[in-house]
């Protein structure tokens, strides 16, 4: 079986001097693992191996596929005009390649080993740092890159349309990450406290139902209601702005119940 990383690194050792590259960098090792030439400073050219085969590409812009390393020296040309075209379009640029080299010897190792992402698409404009507890979100535009940390539900963010933000950018990290594992906590804590909560008992719920009382059960984009109607039981369930009004059983009722026990118990 062939060994991807090793055959990605003898690629781009060959890449370096065929596209008059500085050198390269690994970003990704793992199953799939990638690479970034440099020239100067600047991580430019992604490289990645799929075991059957590799591609080259600029961010956002052009890529190029190959299933075989004898097949790419005839197309050296085609690829260094395209690496010319996009220096001459954007002098100033960060690439997410840029962003995890600078990042990774900074980040903090007491949640484990931070590992890079990329997806498996031809120019990728998204990529993920992760270890055990948190997750960086990288996101590529023509020439800079926006670093994304979520606390909670609140997105922070920090953009870089030079590499001298990346400076800064390592200070700004650790706070939210930070906040992040502090939040992650908070929540999981939460979660296991409401998981605890047992439903309200059924005949409670139904003698409720019986006078009136109208019970939603979940929130947001998918929600349903419980009421009486000629003493009957019924639910009106919400979907994406769209109401169906149905028969329903004890049993469904009982089953939300437990879904939602701590939401049941606030409303009786």
């Amino acid at each position: 079986m062939i060994n991807s990383f090793e055959a990605l690194v003898k690629l781009s050792e060959q890449l370096v001097p065929l596209l008059s590259a500085d050198g390269f960098t690994v970003v990704q090792d793992g199953e799939y693992p990638a690479t970034a030439l440099q020239w100067g400073h600047s991580h430019l050219v992604l490289v990645r191996h799929f075991g059957s085969s590799f591609t080259i590409s600029l961010p956002t812009k052009d890529s190029f596929s190959y299933r075989l390393v004898d097949d790419f020296p005839g197309n050296v040309p085609t690829i260094v005009e395209a690496i010319h075209r996009y220096k001459t379009a954007y002098p100033t640029v960060v690439t997410m390649a840029d962003v995890i080299i600078s990042l990774r010897p900074v980040l903090p190792v007491t949640n484990g080993v931070w590992t890079a992402d990329y997806p498996g698409t031809p120019d990728p404009s998204e990529a993920w740092l992760k270890n055990d507890e948190s997750a960086i979100g990288l996101f590529q535009s023509e020439s800079s890159v926006r670093v994304v940390v979520w606390v909670g539900s609140d997105m922070r963010s920090f953009g870089l349309n030079s590499l001298e933000r990346l400076a800064p950018l390592s200070e700004w990290i650790g706070p939210q990450l930070e906040a992040q594992t502090k939040t992650e906590a908070r929540l999981a804590d939460e979660e296991r406290k409401r998981a605890a909560i047992e439903p309200p008992p059924l005949e409670k719920v139904l003698a409720a139902l019986r006078k009136g009382t109208r019970l939603q059960l979940g929130a947001g984009r998918w929600y349903e209601t419980f009421f009486m109607k000629e003493e009957k039981l019924f639910r009106e369930i919400f979907d994406e702005g769209h109401i169906d009004e149905e028969e329903t059983t004890e049993k469904e009722l009982q089953d939300s119940l437990e879904r939602n026990a701590d939401q049941a118990q606030r409303q009786l």
